[in-house]
């Protein structure tokens, strides 16, 4: 469950980011233009704040005024608006309001902080470093122009000027052109290589920077936009780094420009020499690390030290300064992103944290004081976090350093040092299973090649060779891949005009000479195997309580009318709807979905994930009191009292089925009759505060047995951890190697054992068919690890699924989790669909999530679009214009931020259907979140919560909204049917055929040997004609099976395996024709299709 789920009342911890530029709270960097500051007496600052932009009216709000929208005036005065503040030293968020309505961050201030509406708020540091740093930058300026009227100075090079002044001293200019930068800062020796400390101004297409230096030798770079390193281009002095390229190099006193001539002819000639210079990266232009000796340390930037150890180890040092914090902890991909699992040690005023990390790529950042995540400062490498913000990127291992590829296809030059191959690494030898096949990936600098495959080798001799498919390529490496039978012995061949090389474990060669060749020893019992089911099923998501009544009997007090509108009071609501609808009770149960088994099975369901089922107090039931039992307003009223008087909670031999755990197993066995699989909800992170465990500690406190259970933080008085700070969800003592007292994973494991195998006889058929884990990453990885081990013993086709909102390639590596919910491919789709992401971007996006993930992962993934955490997915393309799950909470929401809560329109269930058809059709499993199907709406939390709407239980109170849609359950049975009928869908490869940013068309194909599906969608509003460019020997012959009215829906009608809801394409026509492999559709406005080769 996502971290603000729990309670209304509960606000999500928003990770905040600071953007890599010059007004950061480390540096000592200026002031933006848009603010300037005079001292006052007391302490404080007279700060005035200017806008320049057009506007009628314009006020300044901020946390110095509590967001008053209407309370500082700014005055207009030459097409500007301007307001003086007094304000103390420290940090201040501001916005300005334009004309009454519009907030908008200071475009002149680049440091900015996410705002948790999925914008920003302008950030101002107020430090006395900062204000000498503006007076000293506004000098320099003031300097520059003088100089360029007068005396400029001696010139060592065409971009750097020199003025001798007193006592040793000079003053330096530096100039970089760079017309299409956004902005671009100096580091050098002189500020320790930050890149972040010295901003230099625009002037016209040119850039500059003043500042004074001793005499001496100084090394230096331009860090363009936040991220590129570059040596000075007019500089021919340059010194070489130790990383495989140079800096730029003055030296004071200065040389003369004949000399810096001299000294270009042989930078010339040395840079011929070598193609691969401009590649590369120095030290501190990339946040990496390549191969280097063990025992020899590397600082790619101020604040990584990094200790190659061999073996693809390296001990990596983290350093960050933050001399106001109590704690900072360091969080990122390679532990889980857990706030709390690595604190930093505090040296001074600087947290310093060492860890060894493998090679490959690490994202990270800074949590301080447990609630405020900062990327590194010091880092200019960054990738966007998925919540608004950046993560810090640390590189290592071989290619490391590349920041760029320079390579251009066709030029008969490969650039064979970047070939890599690692036949130990699952992203690069990757068996499906223990007869195969196996899928093999080769990586070289991106664009560098143009035909590369793979050469397999039988008994010393040649086989058949493949040819290798691009499958993803960045700003630095392309990777080819191809899935093969199985083969254990193997080469690589890579062509780009006249040039070919062969590859083996050795090196890459000019053929026809030889290479050794890569052999591989299979190990049954480290193959990443996931179960075979979830490649063919359609998941269903029911949240208990608001799925269906299905019994009185069982009924919580003050259970209201399922029928009721969600916005009408009831008198016990005190004419308030919030906090109230946190605690209303509807009555769902077990009951309700044993009798509703027949619609699902019709919807064409075959899986469903169970929001969690045992007793607990909440609505929610994430604040489990017991995980033995099922909870009663589930099942029987009663039962769990009477049976855990008899029970001892440490000894599983005590425990008993009561009835409504029967009930629970009961539905088991109904549901597999139907061939449905069953998942449960999982929260092994922390308990409810009745739990009997923590009950006991408040009962005995250091005499429980339960002592070391929970995180106790005092005994006296007593005080515990709540999960992110709610008292009422205590949370499991851990450490980095999983929980304190064994007693608590022998407790999970006996629950697990328990619901996966409920009669203990080995067959775990009358069982749960997996687990759905709730904040996984909140627990330690060894646990799980061992976790897994115990579930694939019980049961090896269980399904293990983590809740994992941010990239989860850490997790599906074969030794954790089979797959995860996919909210990056939910993340994605919205970016398409609802912000302004174009088809390029949602191809690159699906390349990325399908190569960083191993196949056999991929193939078994949830595919969601919204859940329980989120808005209704049609709310969410009510309510454009936001970054996932962002700004959807109506009792979050601050003044001027608005979300629509009405019935959503026609127009916007179009195209939500739209959405739909490629949910399907994408590569794993799809699932529907209750109600979606019916037409259901609602912002996030608690209204994506309501009821279900049920036909039989006809008219709802507000008919006219509150209704049963026909049409939108019709479009998800079909597409439901249209998936359960196409093995392509099911297990076929992905290919993006078309992303056309003009006509905003998408088009992708899913293929096996015997069946071609193609799926088009057109974002746009109007009818486009599309032509695909298709392989060779794909199918000549398409028909439309999302909108054909040939295509017939048939659904299941009874409850047995061997009914399923299906499509029956028998009596189609072709309608879609291509000639020499050139397919043209006419894709209607806001559509989808779904072609079937014939």
């Amino acid at each position: 469950m996502n971290a603000r789920r729990r309670y209304g009342s509960i606000v999500w911890i928003l990770l905040l980011f600071t953007v890599l530029v010059g007004n950061t709270i480390w540096g000592a960097a200026a002031l933006p233009p848009s603010i300037s500051v005079a001292e006052t007496s007391g302490g404080k600052y007279r700060v005035t704040f200017t806008y320049s932009g057009t506007a009628s009216t314009a006020y300044l709000a901020g946390s110095f005024n509590d967001w008053a929208p209407d309370k500082l005036e700014m005055l207009p005065s030459n097409g500007k608006f301007s307001v003086t503040i007094e304000l103390p030293e420290g940090k201040h968020s501001y916005k300005f309001v334009l004309d009454g309505k519009q907030w908008k961050a200071d475009p002149l201030n680049p440091e900015t902080e996410d705002d948790s509406f999925g914008g920003k708020n302008s950030v101002l540091n107020l430090t006395p470093e900062r204000i000498a740093a503006t007076k000293l930058a506004r000098a320099n300026d003031a300097d520059v122009v003088k100089s360029s009227d007068g005396d400029s100075g001696q010139k060592i090079c065409p971009s750097v000027s020199v003025q001798k002044l007193p006592e040793g001293k000079f003053r330096v200019t530096f100039r970089y052109k760079n017309p299409s930068a956004s902005e671009v800062f100096l580091a050098g020796s002189f500020n320790e290589w930050n890149p972040n400390a010295l901003k230099m101004q625009r002037e016209g297409d040119e850039f500059v920077a003043t500042l004074e230096l001793a005499k001496g030798e100084h090394e230096y770079k331009f860090v363009v936009d936040g991220k590129e390193w570059k040596e000075d281009p007019q500089n021919p002095n340059k010194v070489s780094n130790g990383l495989g390229s140079e800096n730029s190099v003055i030296r004071l006193p200065a040389e003369s420009s004949e000399q810096g001539n001299s000294a270009a002819a042989s930078s010339e000639e040395k840079k011929d020499s070598s193609s691969k210079s401009e590649r590369e990266a120095s030290a501190s232009e990339s946040s990496s690390a390549d191969a280097a000796t063990s025992g020899s340390v590397l600082r790619p930037f101020p604040s990584v030290e990094i200790e190659p150890l061999g073996g693809k180890k390296n001990r990596v040092t983290f350093h960050f300064k933050a001399p106001g914090a109590e704690t900072v902890n360091l969080a990122g991909t390679f532990n889980g992103w857990s706030p709390t699992d690595r604190k930093m040690k505090k040296v001074g005023d600087e947290f310093v944290s060492t860890l060894v990390l493998p090679d490959g790529e690490h994202q990270y950042k800074f949590v301080i004081n447990h609630s405020t995540w900062k990327e590194d400062p010091l880092n200019p490498v960054k990738t966007d976090d998925g919540q608004g913000g950046f993560n810090s990127v640390l590189r290592l291992g071989h290619g490391a350093h590349i920041v760029t590829s320079d390579a251009k296809v066709g030029d008969s030059k490969i650039d064979a040092d970047f070939i890599f191959h690692d036949p130990e690494s699952i992203d690069y030898f990757n068996v499906l299973s223990k007869n195969g096949p196996v899928v093999i990936r080769l990586r070289t600098l991106a664009h560098d090649v143009q035909e590369a495959w793979l050469q397999p080798l039988a008994k010393g001799k040649a086989a058949e060779k493949h040819l290798l498919r691009s499958v993803y390529e960045d700003e630095r490496f392309q990777f080819f891949g191809v899935r093969v039978p199985l083969v254990t012995s193997y080469t690589f061949g890579v062509k780009d005009g006249q040039a070919q090389f062969v590859i083996g474990t050795d090196e890459a060669k000019t053929p026809p000479a030889s290479v050794k060749p890569f052999e591989v020893q299979i190990q049954p019992d480290k193959i990443f195997e996931t179960p075979e089911w979830a490649r063919h099923v359609v998941w269903y998501e029911i949240f208990p309580e608001r799925f269906r009544n299905g019994s009185k009997d069982n009924d919580p007090t003050g259970t209201r009318t399922w029928t009721m509108d969600w916005e009408r009071l009831l008198p016990e609501d005190q004419g308030k709807f919030f906090p109230s609808v946190f605690f209303r009770r509807y009555g769902g149960d077990l009951q309700g979905v044993i009798e509703k088994l027949p619609y699902l099975k019709s919807l064409g369901v075959g899986a469903i994930w169970f929001n969690p089922i045992f007793q607990s107090e909440s609505l929610h039931k994430y604040d489990a009191t017991d995980y033995r039992h099922v909870d009663d307003q589930f099942g029987y009223a009663g039962e769990y009292e009477k049976t855990v008087a008899q029970e001892d909670l440490l000894d599983p031999s005590t425990w008993k089925f009561n009835k409504s755990d029967k009930l629970f197993l009961e539905l088991i066995q109904k549901a597999h009759a139907a061939g449905i699989r069953i998942i449960i909800d999982g929260v092994f992170n922390h308990t409810g505060t009745k739990h009997p465990a923590f009950q006991d500690v408040l009962k005995n406190k250091q005499k429980s047995r339960f002592k070391d259970w929970y995180n106790i933080t005092s005994w006296d008085p007593l005080e515990w951890e709540g999960w992110y700070g709610v008292k009422d969800l205590p949370v499991f003592k851990e450490n980095e190697h999983g929980y304190v007292d064994p007693a608590v994973k022998e407790h999970i494991f006996a629950i697990t054992r328990r619901w996966m195998d409920p009669n203990g006889d080995g067959d775990p058929s009358d069982g749960v068919d997996g687990w759905r884990l709730d904040v996984p990453n909140e627990v330690s990885s060894e646990f799980w690890k061992e976790w897994r081990k115990l579930v694939k013993s019980i049961n090896p086709n269980a399904l293990i699924m983590g809740e994992i909102w941010d990239p989860p390639k850490q997790w599906l590596r074969g030794d954790q989790f089979d797959c995860v919910m996919n909210y990056q491919f939910a993340k994605a789709l919205n970016r398409f669909y609802n912000m302004d992401g174009t088809p390029s971007r949602l191809a690159q996006d699906f390349a990325k999530l399908l190569f960083d993930i191993p196949e056999q992962a991929n193939y078994v993934m949830m595919n969601l679009m919204n859940s329980h955490d989120t808005d209704r997915l049609v709310s969410m393309l009510y309510n454009p214009g936001r970054e996932y799950d962002n700004g959807n909470r109506i009792q979050d929401l601050k003044p001027g931020q608005t979300y629509k809560t009405e019935k959503p329109t026609t127009a916007t269930y179009t195209k939500m259907k739209a959405v739909v058809g490629v949910q399907f059709a994408y590569v794993g499993g799809p699932m529907i979140y209750y109600g979606d199907e019916a037409g259901m709406w609602g912002a996030d939390d608690p209204s994506d919560r309501k009821p279900m709407i049920w036909k039989d239980l006809e008219p709802y109170e507000n008919p006219q909204d509150n209704y049963f849609m026909h049409d939108v359950f019709a479009h998800f049975q079909r597409c439901a049917a249209i998936r359960n009928t196409l093995p392509a869908l099911h297990v076929g490869e992905f290919e993006t055929l078309l992303a056309d940013d003009a006509k905003q068309v998408f088009a992708f194909r899913r293929w096996t040997d015997r069946q071609t599906v193609i799926t088009m969608t057109n974002k746009s509003d109007r009818e486009q004609e599309v032509v695909l460019e298709l392989p060779s020997k794909s199918p000549a012959r398409y028909v439309d099976v999302l909108n054909s009215p040939d295509v017939k829906v048939v659904p299941a009608t009874k409850l047995d395996k061997s009914d399923v809801t299906r499509i029956d394409v028998s009596r189609a026509k072709p309608e879609f024709k291509a000639v020499n492999n050139r397919l043209i559709v006419k894709m209607p406005p806001t559509s989808t299709r779904i072609l079937l080769g014939l």
